[in-house]
């Protein structure tokens, strides 16, 4: 079986269950709307992005380390 760093992305195939909605269509009708009205998503923001990032970035360092890690406040006051 070749790696997957080898293979072209034609040739990937990744399964996905679109038998039922879980929110992603109307996620998705929203995004195009905000782009074709060129109006920021009332769903998200810049700020939340943010924080997400913040989240990932701790989850991961506290999977490092095998500790609790504390979020940066700086991040969630933008």
């Amino acid at each position: 079986m070749e790696a997957l760093a080898d293979l072209s992305p034609q040739d990937i195939h990744i399964p996905v269950n679109y038998s039922c909605d879980k929110g992603w269509y109307n996620a998705l009708d929203h995004f195009g709307r905000s782009i074709l009205q060129n109006s920021p998503p009332e769903t998200a923001s810049a700020q939340d992005a943010a924080k997400t990032i913040e989240m990932g970035l701790a989850a991961l360092e506290s999977i490092r380390v095998g500790q609790p890690v504390r979020l940066n406040r700086a991040a969630w006051t933008l």
